[in-house]
């Protein structure tokens, strides 16, 4: 059950990191223009 924690709050994190970045991405495309 533990282990099955730690791969799930990886994935958590994962998705938070690429929604994270994206989102950065489209503030720094909306600034450019």
């Amino acid at each position: 059950m533990l282990m099955a924690k730690k791969v799930f709050q990886q994935l958590l994190k994962n998705v938070y990191l690429k929604l994270y970045t994206g989102h950065l991405k489209i503030i720094f495309s909306q600034a450019e223009l």
